[in-house]
């Protein structure tokens, strides 16, 4: 490490190097602040042969599975700005290090809505937002952060910086290496710039909470209110065993159509708290937060929900603190604040369901033991393998170490 220190200090300055912990190991980091900065490291990793990898505030390094120890990592976190916002077209271009709050922020003032919602999203970067694939507590209303990312601008292994995409919809053309980089954790380049669709700001936000004695009960409701025609931004169960379970479901729109669509919910599972504006928004980011500090995190195959659920209970029944679960039927998707000792066992009855199971905030060496390929097909590896190696041919970028070649 300290050799690793000196090279870059002596190439950046010492005041742009600092130390970064990924995966319970410190390695050098080195701080970018422009385009040229970020390709300057890149070409000096590649004349020492050094293996990198790219972060933003590094709150997202901890989840999935560790990655190899890279000789340093590059921080993009001081990179970061606007650099287009259309507000009629509903599409704002950004530098990586941007906040996903700061760039909220700018779109609310000019009237639209920024997706994905995600956890800490005052330090949450838009280059590792995007790295990580992760979509925010919208996804029901919005869709996957995929769906979102217009184009990007990035750097790859030899120092090359190319682009995607484009920054307005209608100038969105050629292959989607844009929404391939989406998800790839650092493993595939570095990205410098990103654009992303925008949507209109609702007028109004609210938030309905009512509580069940008995999960199958709150499941059904849900179940009710995801069949009818209201359009929630989130329909979200949290509770553990033998315990009460909250129903808590999102709406945002026009006020006048949050009044329709207040009466269908009504209808639908009787009565509920309300809660509007400032102490909705509260009430939301506070499941979104506590959500995305889970163990385990796994998006369930449609129609494997029931089958994920019934292996979790099975492993929480013989545990003395029944884990609290975050349940998304709308996604199909599930959160677990599983324990230390419970994780490995919650992980791998979660994959024996079918399901694509991400551990996160857990030791190197749990997470080290699981991979979450496990039941992909052969033919889908090879494929991601022969991806890698195209993108990233001398394998610049230090990838996840329980993935093998990919």
């Amino acid at each position: 490490m300290g050799e690793t220190r000196d090279v870059l200090e002596s190439e950046i300055g010492a005041r742009a190097v600092g130390t970064a912990v990924i995966d319970e190991r410190e390695v050098p980091v080195a701080f970018a602040n422009s385009e040229a900065d970020v390709v300057r490291l890149l070409t000096l990793a590649a004349s020492r042969n050094w293996r990198v990898t790219p972060i933003g505030s590094g709150t997202k390094i901890d989840r999935g599975v560790p990655r190899e120890k890279p000789r340093f990592a590059i921080s993009l976190r001081g990179y970061s700005g606007v650099t287009a916002y259309e507000r009629g077209d509903g599409t704002l271009t950004a530098r990586a290090g941007s906040t996903m709050a700061a760039l909220a922020q700018v779109a609310r003032s000019g009237g639209n809505h920024l997706t994905p919602d995600v956890a800490r999203a005052a330090h949450a970067t838009l280059g590792g937002t995007i790295a990580s694939g992760i979509s925010g507590i919208d996804r029901l209303r919005y869709g996957p952060l995929r769906n979102h990312v217009l184009g990007l601008r990035v750097a790859l292994g030899d120092g090359s910086v190319v682009k995607s995409g484009g920054k307005l919809v209608k100038n969105v053309t050629g292959f989607d290496l844009h929404r391939l980089y989406t998800g790839s954790r650092g493993s595939l380049c570095v990205i410098l710039e990103a654009s992303l669709r925008l949507f209109n700001l609702p007028e109004r936000e609210i938030a309905l909470q009512t509580v069940f004695f008995g999960r199958a009960a709150a499941l059904a409701s849900a179940r009710v209110v995801l069949a009818s025609q209201v359009k929630p931004t989130c329909v979200a169960i949290t509770g553990a065993l033998d315990s009460a379970w909250t129903l808590s479901i999102a709406l945002a729109g026009r006020a006048d159509v949050l009044v329709w669509e207040e009466g269908l919910v009504r209808d639908a599972i009787g009565t509920f708290d309300r809660f509007e504006g400032e102490l909705a928004r509260a009430k939301i980011e506070e499941l979104r937060d506590r959500e995305a500090e889970a163990s385990v995190h796994a998006a369930c195959l449609p129609g494997g929900l029931e089958s994920a659920l019934a292996r979790v209970d099975e492993i929480s029944a013989h545990d003395d603190h029944a884990p609290h679960m975050f349940i998304h039927p709308g996604i199909a998707s599930l959160a677990v604040e599983a324990t230390e000792p419970t994780l490995p066992a919650h992980a791998a009855a979660l994959t024996a369901a079918r399901a694509r199971v991400e551990l996160a905030h857990a030791s190197v060496s749990t997470r080290g033991a699981f991979d979450p390929l496990a039941g992909v097909a052969p033919p889908v590896r090879r494929l991601m393998t022969d991806v890698t190696r195209a993108l990233d041919p001398v394998r610049r970028f230090a990838g996840p170490r329980a993935m093998g070649a990919v």
